[in-house]
């Protein structure tokens, strides 16, 4: 799974690949299980995450929460 990939342990490079992959996926519970990740990653990380929760209206949502 493309969460695994969202840790520290991982590359940043991957660590970006896998939130933007996640980010076309409409599954429920992707918009929490970034933001749990949301500490763990690099400030770049962050970002990538940021703008994943923004490009989807019920993703924002869960960011402004």
């Amino acid at each position: 799974m493309l969460a695994e990939r969202v840790v520290p342990r991982e590359p940043p490079a991957i660590q970006l690949a896998a939130v933007r992959a996640m980010g076309d996926y409409s599954e429920s519970g992707l918009d929490q299980l970034l933001l749990d990740r949301f500490a763990q990653v690099t400030a770049e990380g962050q970002q990538e995450i940021v703008g994943t929760l923004l490009r989807r209206p019920d993703r924002t949502v869960a960011l402004l929460q």
